[in-house]
């Protein structure tokens, strides 16, 4: 779970191998690297592990002003790391050069800076930062007096900023109604509410895109709308303008790695149930070889795992989809999933049927604990809890948890009525803790029986869409 005391660990936790490296190559400070070593070392974050390892007693007094002092020499490393790596970064680097020289009064030198970051923002697209090199030239006057007056050149850049943030923000309002949740009546609804939006923010204002950005954000407009009418193919080809829009251009895709990865995924997914399924694995593995060459987008990539398992789970036997999960999707979520709990909270749920059928009992028993540690309904909350439970069971480590099962059973006070079978699991675990083995099994067995004449409560409802319990009581008798 997110917390101010763990900022500092996530952002250890989410730079790759070659940022720490860059980092430990330029730290002076010995202190402040053996802190970063400690952190980096953790799994979960543990403060008071730290204080005990620290070598220093007074640096462990204050230490929250060194994990302050940490987080800044992090944040100045990886601006210096990434100072080159996109095509904003670049136009950023010459804007500071330029408005240094302009301190110094070397003006010339400067009108140098700003013309190299001038062309390369409107190659790659940068459109608020062309605003900011336009004003910079303003400032300078006669100085920098070209083809057409600074201020002149000021208000065509204003302008076309305009006309791409009246496309963008159109787009995103129809991405965000088309996100949300209804009913296939709301559908219809829906379809008509997009519509009016384009008519009123575009085609009555007789909007045109001034630029190949606002003409890419409103294919992607039209996708949405053609999408929500149930025009499938004509949303698929408008996407495809759009990509292809992008892919025509090598250097814009690399400079704006981000965008065009957003374009892959949304691609994706209108591509799904119109494409076949080698035509769908050569959208995936492209996306997935754009976050090879860009490895700071790899936490967006489970975005595209959720679209993808949400589409194949029932497509899929379950023997592949356990084997895309350990080979793919797990080792994404162990690494960046701390930065992606809201789409963590809708993947994680669809992944634990796959894994437990598959006999991966130590990834579901990661992917449980993931789940613990996001902010769930309480009802499901309880359910991964007593999941949990039970799996710890499987791997003798239950011992451990009782006093976690005891204080559950005693929370459950006057809910106890309501939750019939999820109150008999909390007994019947305290109970196993304290038999041997063979009497476990004893236990298990009658326990069984039983089962099939517990009323079926909101926690036994949950628990089967999760992980089918049937099934589930059968396979772990069995073993």
């Amino acid at each position: 779970m997110k917390t101010p005391s763990s900022d500092l660990f996530r952002m250890i936790q989410a730079m790759s191998s070659a940022e720490k490296r860059y980092f430990k190559k330029d730290s002076r400070d010995s202190h402040t690297s053996h802190l970063f070593d400690l952190i980096n070392e953790q799994e979960e974050y543990d403060e008071e592990q730290i204080k005990r390892r620290l070598r220093d007693a007074s640096f462990a007094k204050n230490l929250k002003v060194h994990k302050n002092r940490l987080q800044q020499l992090l944040l100045k490393s990886l601006r210096a790391y990434h100072e080159e790596k996109t095509g904003r970064s670049k136009v950023r680097v010459l804007l500071d050069n330029a408005e240094i020289l302009i301190q110094k009064q070397l003006y010339d030198l400067a009108i140098s800076q700003l013309d190299k970051a001038s062309n390369l923002a409107e190659e790659f697209e940068e459109y608020e930062l062309l605003l900011e090199c336009r004003s910079l030239q303003a400032r300078l006057g006669q100085a920098h007096r070209k083809v057409k007056p600074p201020f002149l050149a000021l208000q065509e850049t204003a302008a076309l900023l305009h006309n791409y943030s009246q496309y963008a923000l159109v787009n995103e309002e129809l991405s965000r109604m088309m996100n949300a949740p209804s009913s296939p009546l709301e559908s219809k609804s829906r379809a008509r509410k997009m519509q009016r939006l384009v008519e009123e923010q575009i085609l009555d204002k007789d909007y045109q895109p001034a630029s190949s950005k606002a003409m890419r954000s409103w294919w992607q407009s039209q996708a949405l709308l053609a999408k929500a009418k149930g025009r499938d193919e004509e949303a698929l080809a408008h996407s495809q303008a759009a990509l292809d829009s992008m892919e025509e251009r090598p250097k814009l895709v690399q400079a704006q790695a981000a965008a065009y990865l957003k374009l892959l995924m949304n691609h994706f997914s209108f591509s799904l149930g119109l494409q076949e399924e080698g035509a769908l694995w050569v959208e995936f593995e492209k996306a997935e070889a754009h976050c090879k060459k860009h490895k700071f987008l790899y936490p967006r990539l489970l975005h595209l795992h959720l679209l993808f398992i949400l589409y194949w789970q029932d497509r899929l036997e379950g023997a592949q989809m356990a084997k895309f999960l350990t080979e793919k999707s797990l080792p994404l979520i162990k690494r960046y999933g701390l930065e992606q709990q809201a789409i963590l909270g809708q993947l994680l749920p669809l992944v634990l049927s796959p894994l437990y059928g598959g006999g991966h009992f130590g990834e579901l028993q990661h992917c449980m604990q993931l789940l613990q540690g996001l902010e769930l309904p309480n009802l499901r909350a309880k359910t991964i809890d007593l999941i949990v439970y039970w799996e710890n069971f499987r791997a003798g480590k239950l011992r451990g948890q009782l006093a976690e099962v005891e204080q559950d059973l005693k929370g459950l006070g006057r809910q106890a009525n309501r939750y019939p079978f999820y109150e008999k699991n909390l007994k019947l675990l305290l109970q196993l803790g304290d038999l041997s083995e063979e009497g476990q099994l004893d236990l298990l067995a009658l326990y069984a029986q039983q089962l099939r004449a517990l009323p079926k409560d909101a926690i036994w409802q949950e628990w089967n869409q999760l992980l089918p319990l049937t099934d589930y009581w059968e396979a772990f008798l069995k073993n």
